[in-house]
């Protein structure tokens, strides 16, 4: 009987764990492929594969899963401007402006959109698809809403960049549930 050897021992190790590798990224080719289908039907496709791509897990998440990250990274862009918001409100030259007007209408917005993500979140868990696209769409109308309150007050929004990218963000989730539905 032929005993076996440290060479073979090590040979069978790596043959395992190149198959492992091998296994590892045809999973995350898959993922990739699924973001970047899913994405094509969205609005703002490329914006949607960065978002979604930065996101570890995002590569093997399935639709659904991917519809929760989108959210998240609506999520988060909105908790990223309301703290922008509560800079710029903390800030002596705007306290002394009448911008501050529209910046606390952009912070109670930006409060709410943050909430019905969050219930967005938890409707994509129970599959109640109507309810995630009631809260995100809300929360998409919210930064319009924000915007728009410059506007009336005839004075340029600081806050257009973001807005119009929290929107985008929005409006790709909506196309991914759409498609996870």
């Amino acid at each position: 009987m032929a005993s076996i050897t440290p060479a073979t021992i090590l040979f069978m190790t790596c043959f395992v764990l190149l198959g492992q590798c091998a296994k590892l990224e045809n999973t995350e080719a898959k993922g990739n492929d699924l973001i970047t289908e899913t994405c094509k039907n969205t609005l703002h496709s490329e914006k949607c594969v960065s978002s979604l791509s930065s996101i570890p897990g995002s590569n093997t998440a399935d639709p659904k899963g991917l519809a929760k990250i989108a959210i998240n990274v609506s999520l988060a862009e909105g908790s990223k401007i309301l703290s922008y918001v509560h800079e710029l409100k903390s800030s002596d030259e705007n306290k002394k402006s009448g911008i501050l007007s529209g910046l606390n209408d952009c912070d109670e917005v930006y409060t709410d959109a943050i909430e019905d993500l969050k219930e967005a979140s938890t409707a994509v868990d129970k599959g109640d698809y109507e309810t995630v696209n009631r809260l995100v769409s809300t929360a998409m109308t919210n930064s319009g809403t924000c915007e728009n309150g410059f506007e009336d007050l005839e004075i340029p929004s600081p806050l257009t960049k973001q807005n119009t990218h929290f929107s985008q963000l929005c409006s790709n989730v909506l196309a991914i549930i759409k498609q996870s539905a």
